[in-house]
């Protein structure tokens, strides 16, 4: 379900299945779903369901978007000077970028990105979605609107990253790197490039997405201390978007507090 303000309410479910047959409807997650959303809070009201904060944040609560409706030198002066500096290096190394419109006729380079992601989210100990999550995208999602761009040195691809523009927002979705070429620093590079084009198709805004500054969760500052500085080196004066996490929309009480029960039982365990 899609608000007017472009928040989505998504529909989650908990399946107690006999030979795959039965499936019940528990609650709802309502994504980005801010406190003074009164749009969001009506159709919560309208469908008189119990809303309580989940355990859980699906999503950053805070979120980095920039303005590029100024011209390219005015995105670069409100840069840290260290962030323009890594352009160059890149620059110097005669990093490349290529972008990627389509699945059909580049199946081997997709799989490479794929691959990246995956060796990235081993060394820093983040869960990725799947590779064939990944592969749906690129393949479903219309090629005009999403775009993957590969950073490549010496004839190998050592940096990856989605993008999806939809009207006058542009969305970094998800990105990889090789650590053993992060001396050329391809993806300031990349981010740069995907800047620019995002710009020159029309949008005004670009979202980098999640980021954690100054928050009161000690753990999740940490945990995105190296992502937040990277993002913030792009705009360093530009605060964060927040909004109040996920919030569950509860359709069957009995059933939403078993699965809670279960879901606590089985963190308690492993």
């Amino acid at each position: 379900m899609e608000t007017n303000n472009g928040y989505n309410l998504n529909y989650t479910a908990y399946t107690t299945t006999k030979y795959g047959r039965e499936r019940y409807d528990l609650f709802m997650n309502g994504d980005k779903l801010d406190s003074s959303d009164k749009n969001i809070r009506g159709i919560v009201k309208k469908l008189k369901y119990k809303l309580i904060k989940s355990p859980h944040d699906m999503q950053p609560k805070q979120i980095f978007v920039v303005d590029i409706s100024k011209n390219e030198e005015e995105i670069l002066s409100q840069m840290k000077p260290k962030t323009r500096y890594n352009i160059k290096v890149a620059v110097k190394n005669n990093v490349q970028i290529e972008i990627i419109n389509g699945f059909s006729d580049n199946e081997e380079k997709i799989e490479k990105f794929l691959d990246l992601i995956e060796k990235t989210g081993n060394r820093k100990g983040i869960t990725f979605h799947s590779k064939e999550y990944y592969r749906k995208m690129l393949r479903h999602i219309n090629s005009d609107n999403i775009r993957l761009y590969l950073a490549v040195y010496e004839d190998k691809i050592i940096a990856g990253a989605l993008m999806v523009i939809y009207g006058q927002m542009a969305t970094y979705l998800h990105g990889a790197s090789d650590d053993n070429n992060r001396n050329v620093m391809a993806p300031f590079l990349l981010q740069w490039q995907m800047i620019k084009d995002a710009k020159n198709s029309g949008a005004l805004r670009y979202d980098f997405g999640g980021v954690s500054i100054n928050e009161e969760n000690k753990k999740r500052r940490e945990q995105w201390l190296g992502v937040t500085r990277f993002k913030q080196g792009f705009a360093k004066n530009n605060q964060p978007l927040e909004f109040s996490g996920s919030y569950d929309i509860i359709i069957n009480p009995f059933k939403y507090w078993t699965y809670r029960v279960i879901q606590k039982i089985k963190n308690i365990v492993h």
